[in-house]
């Protein structure tokens, strides 16, 4: 199962930072593979890397100017849905309870309320990133790893918190409804998908046709525009709340700006692996299982352009940075309490 989805995380971060550089064009499939087959939902925010594919940036028109972030109110939501119950296998648990222990009590500053109170969980993973579903704060193990420091760590996980302080999967669910429901489930009854299934998918074994796949996967993105949009703008509030909650922690926004643009790079570099040849790679066949070939198809090659670029996020963050320093609290501690955890693996 691990091979067939680094494998297929390889050749498609390959294909499109490779044809992106000559078509201006970027498909972030990286998202939706999953190295452990799982499978992403409505009610998920995953951060993970997005393709660096672009000379020059510019930012899209769904980005956040600086009047938007000087007017952003409070950073804390009311939060919208129940909180839920995790249990783990206990492995980590040390590192998950040390984690934990130091967010809540930083959560519960003033200039934070309402807040959270998070539970975090360490699932064992290769793949750099995090993801949070309502309170539930996951840490994939990579990010514990040697690869990445603390000041990286914790800018990514305050960006993980943003979302669930703007009710982030609550917000993606009802825009997926007001938009005529599952995108997948519509897009699998077009005849650009049904075709391209057909030509692909004979019994078990999946054949890849890049020529094929370029002309359809421009059909699923305009498809998907909107959501696509949606999505990543709420992946720019994410970042924008992550450093207004990091700020409250103690650290400045410059240093939170430096930090996860630094953890993005990492683990895109680790997610591509050698996949930046400048070649592309043969076409080829997959043997898959059924729900391997659902996950093939619903969440990987047609999967939703989630995040900006990494240069994109880098911009917004840039432009905005005088205003997010007015959210730095010099004198808290937990910025400084967090640089001293222990919590490699």
């Amino acid at each position: 199962m691990k091979i067939f989805w680094t494998t297929l995380m390889a050749y498609i971060l390959c294909v499109w930072s490779c044809s992106a550089k000559q078509s201006d064009r970027r498909v972030d499939i990286s998202k939706q593979t999953k190295p452990d087959n799982q499978v992403d939902t409505v009610d998920e925010q995953t951060e993970e890397p997005a393709s660096e594919t672009r000379d020059e940036v510019t930012l899209p028109d769904f980005a956040f100017s600086m009047d938007e972030v000087k007017s952003l109110g409070p950073i804390f939501e009311e939060q919208l849905s129940e909180s839920l119950e995790e249990s783990d296998d206990g492995q980590f648990q040390d590192v998950e309870l040390r984690i934990e222990g130091l967010i809540n009590r930083a959560l519960e500053a003033p200039d934070l309320q309402p807040g959270r109170q998070m539970k975090v969980v360490i699932q064992e993973n290769d793949f750099p990133g995090a993801n949070t579903l309502i309170n539930i704060l996951t840490i994939r193990s990579a990010t514990l790893s040697s690869n990445f420091d603390n000041k990286s760590r914790l800018a990514v996980l305050c960006h993980e918190i943003g979302h669930t302080a703007r009710n982030h999967s609550d917000k993606y669910t009802d825009k997926v409804i007001e938009s005529g429901g599952d995108p997948y489930n519509r897009f699998s009854q077009m005849p650009d998908f049904t075709s391209y299934q057909q030509a692909t998918l004979s019994g078990t074994t999946y054949t890849h046709d890049s020529e094929r796949y370029k002309k359809v996967i421009a059909t699923w993105e305009n498809f998907s525009k909107d959501l696509s949009e949606f999505k990543q703008r709420q992946e720019f509030e994410a970042d924008i709340i992550g450093a207004a909650i990091c700020g409250k922690m103690g650290m400045d926004a410059a240093t939170y700006h430096a930090s996860i643009i630094t953890f993005l790079k990492k683990a895109y570099d680790i997610a591509s692996g050698d996949s930046s040849s400048s070649s592309e790679p043969e076409d080829f066949q997959l043997e898959l299982e059924s729900q391997e070939r659902v996950d093939l198809y619903y969440r990987t090659l047609f999967a939703i352009k989630s995040h900006p670029s990494n240069e994109e996020r880098d911009l917004q963050l840039k432009e905005v940075e005088s205003a997010l320093d007015g959210y730095w609290d010099a004198d808290a501690p937990f910025y400084e309490e967090f640089l001293d955890l222990d919590i490699d693996i």
